[in-house]
């Protein structure tokens, strides 16, 4: 699909959803809510955010460790913060992603061997895959310990489609990669063998995969926590058992691009899934706002670090270019 028709399908998605809630919300009650909120439990959401930086930085410093790119855990901490401050602006579902990767490209291109864009790019592929898959196994745990079949049957064979499929890829790909290159895969396909390679290596397991995946555990624990808490900051207790299944599928609904940057959907989703117990819309579109809101005032400090370096333009425009290959 060609970027400007896809960036207009995102455009017309973004408006019909929002002229939707528009319909269906009192906004003045949506303003006083956000303005009447808890500033401790928002103060406490904060922190959770902050702690869900710290588990992603823990992710990708391992990934990035065990390519070889050795960067300090405070510098990875300040990039994935700016990362996710300025990508939540840019027009497509990956862009904090993208962006922290173009940053910690651009920022140390010029130091030989420390942080080739290839093994950058092939690090933040394998950080989003650990990363879906640890939020579809909390998820998972999370309906199977409520009894919530209708949702856990279907998630564990989405869970055993991903692991066939990693298990193939892991078999077969390399070989099937040099018999077979279609045109839609070239774009990918040296990232692919250089991820392939990276984890056939034999220490691939202990030394990148379970820290990684214990950090995404942790991180969807804790992102989980801040919606738990703006809730609380608005008056509404939200049981935990429940998030812990809803708030994961948010996550991975905000992985695809229905609009953009998912404006909307996680407002969509955190309605649809909370009316049944009792919370009203207005209320969860505050939580979303207040959420959206938090994220980037969290980011500020960091942001502004590296707005003010010479080099942000070209690693926005590095990080739109990366966000619409296929």
């Amino acid at each position: 699909m060609r970027p400007y028709l896809k960036k207009s399908l995102q455009v017309v998605a973004s408006a019909a959803l929002l002229a939707t809630l528009g319909l269906l919300v009192n906004w003045p009650d949506v303003l006083r809510s956000i303005a009447a909120a808890n500033p401790i439990w928002l103060a406490l959401a904060a922190f959770a955010i902050l702690l869900a930086r710290c588990a992603i930085t823990w992710r990708w410093k391992a990934l990035l460790d065990f390519s070889d790119n050795r960067i300090s855990w405070q510098r990875l901490f300040g990039i994935v913060s700016a990362g996710i401050g300025v990508g939540s602006l840019l027009p497509t579902s990956v862009g904090p992603d993208v962006m922290r990767g173009a940053m910690l490209a651009q920022q140390n291109r010029r130091i030989a061997g420390q942080a080739r864009v290839g093994n950058v790019v092939t690090s933040l592929l394998l950080d989003r895959i650990v990363s879906v898959f640890a939020t579809l196994l909390v998820a998972l745990g999370a309906t199977t310990a409520t009894s919530l079949w209708q949702i856990a049957i279907p998630l564990a064979g989405v869970l055993t489609a991903g692991l066939s499929v990693i298990a193939f890829v892991l078999l077969k790909g390399q070989s099937t990669l040099e018999r077979n290159n279609p045109s839609w895969l070239r774009p990918i396909a040296m990232r692919l063998s250089e991820a392939l390679l990276q984890i056939n290596r034999p220490e691939f397991v202990w030394r990148a995969l379970l820290p990684s995946l214990m950090a995404s555990i942790l991180m969807t624990l804790a992102r989980t926590m801040v919606f738990i808490f703006l809730y609380r900051a608005l008056g509404y207790a939200v049981p935990l058992s429940h998030a812990l299944v809803l708030i994961p599928l948010l996550m991975i609904a905000l992985i695809f691009p229905f609009s953009v940057g998912g404006v909307c959907v996680r407002e969509w989703v955190l309605i649809v899934g909370f009316e049944g117990i009792g919370i009203p819309p207005e209320a969860s579109i505050s939580v979303g706002l207040m959420s959206f809101g938090l994220q980037f005032l969290v980011s500020t400090p960091w942001f502004v670090t590296f707005a003010l370096r010479r080099d942000t333009r070209a690693s926005a425009q590095a990080a739109i270019v990366e966000a619409e290959l296929p």
